[in-house]
């Protein structure tokens, strides 16, 4: 069960959202303000995803995943609201597809074990692919100026 919450406290802490995220652009901002908008909006929603409590149990492994998954998402499309500046699209797109796939991956590891599949097992088999997507990310989000978007 340690190995377990370890792996889910890397895979889970980040935010999150689908690899279909694409910005809907609204008003340009300069490099800093879109930076204080965005490290804001990721201040609340990391805030959020913390909150939720970790499973105690295996049963609860389960839900857990579906709600961080949620969260992530739920702040991914905030976050994809505002249109970077020009400078910073790149790196942005960057951290947003990694991150993406991250949040894929939780939700579908959820889906695993909602149709039955040994949570322990589940997540001790993607530790290792959690292990790396977060790290990627965070090095994505910490590049483009956004480190509170780093869980």
């Amino acid at each position: 069960m340690r190995r377990l919450l370890r792996a889910l406290a890397i895979g889970c802490i980040l935010l999150g959202g689908s690899t279909a995220v694409s910005p809907a652009y609204a008003a340009d901002l300069t490099p800093a303000a879109y930076k204080i908008k965005v490290n804001a909006t990721c201040t609340v929603g990391v805030t959020k995803m913390k909150a939720v409590a970790r499973p105690a149990t295996a049963a609860a492994v389960g839900p857990f995943l579906q709600k961080q998954g949620e969260l992530g998402a739920a702040l991914m499309r905030q976050i994809s609201a505002v249109k970077p500046p020009t400078a910073l699209q790149s790196g942005v797109r960057k951290a947003l597809k990694l991150q993406g796939a991250q949040v894929d991956l939780i939700l579908g590891l959820a889906d695993k074990i909602k149709k039955g599949a040994d949570p322990e097992a589940t997540i001790t088999a993607a530790d290792a692919t959690m292990t790396t997507m977060s790290a990627q990310s965070d090095v994505a989000w910490k590049a483009a100026g956004l480190s509170a978007c780093v869980g």
